[in-house]
C-alpha cells in the first residue's frame, strides 16, 4: 500500500566586492514538533554543524553549542537522508519517504533523531523530503546542501516533526503575491530550488533576475537611479530611471502581454554583492510593483545567494 503524506507544501551588505565563493554560504536546522509546539532553531552562530556520507546516502549532524536552551531536551540531532534505490540524491521533492534502515519500494529515506532511532527493524517513518540545493566536490563529499523535511512516525497521520536543514548554503528563492485584482490575477507562489531555476546577471548599472518556476516564469529587472550605482537601499520606481527614481520592470511569462508604461512601485535592496569584475553575484531584495498608479500591486521577494 503506497503511503499518503496528506499535504505536501510549496515550497523574503552593504554595497560590496568580493568574489563569488564569499557569498553568504550558512548552516543551520530547525525542527518544529506539530503536537507541542515545541520549537528549535540551531544556526551557524549557536552550533556545531557536520555533513558525511555519499550522494545515496546522507548524514547531518548538529550539536547546540554549550549553554544554548532547547525545548527538546536535546541540545544534539541527526537526519539521516537517503536516496531510492539506485538513485543519487537530487533537487527535488521526494513526496513518500520510509524509514532509511529498511525502505521498501522506491522510497526514499528519512530519519530526523535527537539520539533516540525513530525506526530500525520495521518501516515505521512517513514524510516527504525537498531537496532544495545540494553540491558534490570530486571526490563525492557534501559541499552545499538545503533540505526541507517532515517526517510522522508510527502512522501517516501521526503528529509531524518538520523543518530545515542547511549547510553551507545561502538562501535561493522567489516568492510572489497579488490580489485576485491585480493585472496578474491572483498570485500566491512561493519558490526554491527543488522545483524552480534562478539566474543573476547585470551589474551595479542594471541587474536582471530570473525565476524559471513550475508552470511560470518570472524576469524582474532593477536599475538604480540615473548616474548612480545599484547598492543596498529603498528606491522609489518607476519604467524608466530618472535623476530621482530607480526603474523596475517585471514580466511573467516568455512574452508578456502586459505593458505597464505608467508603473509605479519601490524596491528595498536589502544585500547586494559584486565580484571582482563588478558582475552581480548576489541579490536580497523586495519589491512593490504597479502597473498603473491605483491599481492593485505585485510584490514579491528575490533571495539569490543571501
Amino acid at each position: 500500500m503506497t503511503k499518503m503524506t496528506g499535504f505536501i507544501p510549496a515550497a523574503f551588505v552593504s554595497f560590496a566586492l568580493l568574489t563569488a565563493a564569499d557569498v553568504q554560504a550558512q548552516s543551520m536546522f530547525s525542527v518544529l514538533d506539530e503536537s507541542s509546539r515545541a520549537e528549535q532553531v540551531i544556526t551557524h552562530e549557536t552550533g556545531q554543524f557536520r555533513v558525511y556520507g555519499t550522494a545515496e546516502r546522507l548524514h547531518f549532524n548538529v550539536r547546540a553549542n554549550a549553554g544554548e536552551q532547547s525545548t527538546f531536551g536535546s541540545g544534539q540531532w541527526y537526519v539521516t537522508l537517503v536516496a531510492p534505490p539506485g538513485e543519487r540524491l537530487r533537487p527535488g521533492l521526494y513526496p513518500d519517504v520510509g524509514c532509511p534502515v529498511t525502505t521498501f519500494g522506491r522510497s526514499a529515506g528519512l530519519q530526523v533523531t535527537d539520539d533516540n532511532p525513530k525506526c530500525e527493524a520495521t518501516d515505521t517513518i512517513w514524510g516527504w523530503i525537498s531537496i532544495r540545493q545540494i553540491e558534490f566536490d570530486e571526490a563525492g563529499n557534501v559541499t552545499r546542501l538545503e533540505a526541507a523535511y517532515s517526517q510522522r512516525v508510527g502512522a501517516a497521520n501521526a503528529p509531524a516533526w518538520s523543518g530545515l536543514v542547511r549547510y553551507n548554503a545561502a538562501p535561493m528563492s522567489f516568492n510572489v503575491r497579488a490580489a485576485g485584482t491585480s493585472p496578474w490575477g491572483r498570485v500566491r507562489q512561493q519558490n526554491h530550488g527543488d522545483t524552480s531555476l534562478f539566474t543573476l546577471t547585470g551589474d551595479a548599472s542594471q541587474v536582471y533576475y530570473e525565476a524559471s518556476v513550475l508552470k511560470d516564469l518570472w524576469s524582474v529587472v532593477i536599475a538604480p537611479p540615473t548616474g548612480q550605482a545599484l547598492k543596498v537601499g529603498r528606491y522609489e520606481t518607476r519604467g524608466e530611471p530618472n535623476t530621482q527614481q530607480a526603474a523596475l520592470n517585471v514580466v511573467r511569462g516568455l512574452d508578456s502581454p502586459l505593458y505597464c508604461p505608467d508603473s509605479r512601485g519601490s524596491v528595498d535592496v536589502q544585500d547586494i554583492a559584486y565580484d571582482e569584475t563588478g558582475k552581480a553575484v548576489a541579490l536580497r531584495a523586495q519589491f512593490e510593483y504597479r502597473c498603473t498608479p491605483r491599481g492593485a500591486p505585485l510584490r514579491g521577494e528575490i533571495r539569490f545567494q543571501r
